[in-house]
């Protein structure tokens, strides 16, 4: 339903995490100007995201470079860094914050992201809210090799490839039933080809191109920064024609519902939409356990989640 790319490059952080400066005419708390080197997009201290509300849909956050510190109103918080990933059901009702935490005082801070809004059927928008957080190494990884011995390595967050087939680590989510969801993270090594098999019909199949020097799709030459809907039941193929490419593969089945979106919340009727934001004005979805609205898990570069009362760190 949504996909957005995020890449900044943050100068050193101070005590707080926040920018040791800041760029003139920013837009504080809405801060989207994609001609600077950074952006401090929703907050107006530490870059990020804080406190906000989402209800009927799926948001993923897979963090590439640097690291980000999620909390939401149920307790669950966690600090992500590279090749990360952020599942949460939003469902009924959730309230989240992602910031993007400036650890490093002495050197720049780069950060660069993915961010997925999934849309839910009807029947899964009023579920209960359920958040999962995996490390790198819990990602199911696939090396493939071609004639030459240059490789392909890919990230399968849900769905099927070839042999291989992860179902969505979110049980309430859309991705858990339907099989034909599909989130891979690709990465091509200079020479190396991938072909991308698709038998099904009206399937979803968009592909973005989000880092790399020169990259072949079915023989023509592209650059980063490009998307591509691809055809339902036709094969797709990538070369890369030099350095690294990277890219990230989303297919699905439409949803054959009618939605009405707005802002953060996405169910089917307008009339749903406002009556949700009116629970949220009286509610709120429950207390915030914060200080903060903009929260954050201190000066380490530790990574950890703590979902419901277990708290794993990562290696």
């Amino acid at each position: 339903m949504l996909l957005r790319y995020y890449e900044d490059n943050y100068p050193e952080g101070n005590i707080n995490l926040a920018p040791n400066m800041y760029l003139e005419n920013t837009m504080f708390g809405n801060d989207f100007n994609l001609d600077k080197p950074f952006r401090m997009y929703e907050d107006k201290s530490v870059p990020g995201f804080p406190r906000k509300p989402f209800k009927g849909f799926d948001l993923l956050t897979i963090v590439l470079e640097g690291y980000l510190d999620y909390a939401d109103h149920v307790g669950n918080t966690a600090r992500l860094s590279a090749d990360d990933l952020l599942w949460a059901h939003a469902g009924s009702g959730l309230v989240v914050s992602q910031m993007v935490p400036l650890i490093n005082q002495d050197s720049y801070n780069s950060f660069k992201a993915i961010h997925l809004w999934l849309n839910l059927p009807k029947n899964k928008k009023q579920t209960k809210p359920e958040v999962k957080v995996l490390f790198n190494d819990e990602i199911k990884e696939i090396i493939e090799t071609n004639d030459v011995h240059k490789s392909v390595k890919l990230k399968l967050i849900t769905g099927k490839h070839c042999e291989h087939e992860v179902l969505s680590p979110v049980k309430r989510s859309y991705a858990a039933v339907d099989r034909n969801v599909k989130i891979m993270l690709i990465d091509l090594e200079e020479g190396s080809t991938l072909k991308l098999r698709s038998k099904v019909k009206d399937l979803y199949r968009l592909l973005y191109y989000d880092d790399g020097l020169q990259l072949k799709i079915n023989g023509d030459h592209y650059r980063k920064n490009a998307a591509f809907k691809l055809k339902d039941e036709e094969d797709v193929y990538l070369e890369s024609s030099k350095g690294h490419n990277k890219l990230i593969l989303l297919e699905g089945i439409t949803i054959n519902e009618p939605m009405f979106r707005y802002g953060s919340f996405v169910l089917n009727t307008e009339a749903e939409v406002i009556l949700a934001y009116r629970e949220y004005k009286e509610t709120e979805f429950g207390d915030w356990p914060y200080e903060y609205d903009d929260s954050t898990h201190g000066n380490k570069p530790k990574g950890f989640r703590k979902i419901g009362k277990k708290k794993v760190e990562k290696d």
